[in-house]
């Protein structure tokens, strides 16, 4: 909620800001490259000390397989493979303390997906008759059940509005230049990750049941889902329209 507070001051502070200034008197369109993924950004002023910024990035579809343990009277184990999955639009102010200088604090959100990781069994697990909804593959300490095919699907979720706060240099749009650059620095606030589990009778991801399993992977599940935050370092290079 405090980042949420942080946010509606900022659109106040660029309506004060621009208050007797003249509204989006340039455009600028460019590429974004960075933690946060590729993509495109569109930026125009308000007034002489906040700029606002809209586009949307995306990861690659990144996939990588791996055995993970199966808690099945017929299997050990069964390979699994994973997708990365985020895709984010984003909305920002870059607030300019100094009239002139390319130093920036910035305030706004990402909004998309909140399924950043996606896992799924490549070949059905074989189950027993009395196994149908408790058993499934183990990532870290949850297990994901199968349907009745023997089939897993689960996924790393996180919220799909990301208050982002940080620092940066160069102006999104410049006043007298075609091309100018931009690197910014900070995070989003995405919250406590979790594993979910898809279930098949609702048609949608639910948490996923956990259990105190010795599994050797489950410490990297316990640090994941403590990491609240996602780092964003990008460059962002502008071409000015008008």
């Amino acid at each position: 909620m405090k980042l949420l507070r942080v946010i509606t001051m900022a659109v106040v502070l660029a309506v004060s800001f621009g208050a007797k200034a003249q509204y989006f008197d340039h455009l600028s369109i460019g590429p974004v490259l960075g933690t946060d993924g590729i993509g495109i950004e569109l930026a125009a002023p308000i007034g002489d000390f906040v700029q606002m910024r809209a586009g949307y990035s995306f990861m690659p579809k990144f996939s990588a397989k791996t055995d993970v343990d199966v808690n099945s009277k017929k299997a050990d184990h069964v390979e699994v493979e994973g997708k990365l999955n985020m895709g984010d639009a984003k909305v920002l102010f870059d607030f300019f303390p100094i009239k002139g200088h390319g130093f920036h604090i910035t305030a706004g959100a990402y909004i998309g997906k909140s399924e950043v990781v996606t896992a799924r069994n490549t070949s059905p697990i074989p189950l027993e008759p009395d196994e149908y909804g408790k058993t499934g593959i183990l990532i870290g300490d949850y297990l994901v059940t199968t349907d009745a095919d023997g089939n897993a699907k689960a996924a790393i979720k996180t919220h799909s509005f990301k208050p982002y706060l940080g620092v940066g240099f160069g102006r999104g749009v410049s006043k007298d230049k075609l091309v100018s650059v931009q690197c910014n620095l900070g995070v989003e606030f995405w919250g406590s990750p979790g594993v979910y589990a898809w279930d098949p009778n609702e048609e949608r991801y639910v948490k996923a049941v956990k259990e105190d399993f010795d599994h050797p992977k489950a410490n990297y599940i316990k640090t994941i889902s403590k990491v609240g935050v996602w780092p964003v370092l990008n460059l962002r290079v502008a071409f000015r329209a008008f």
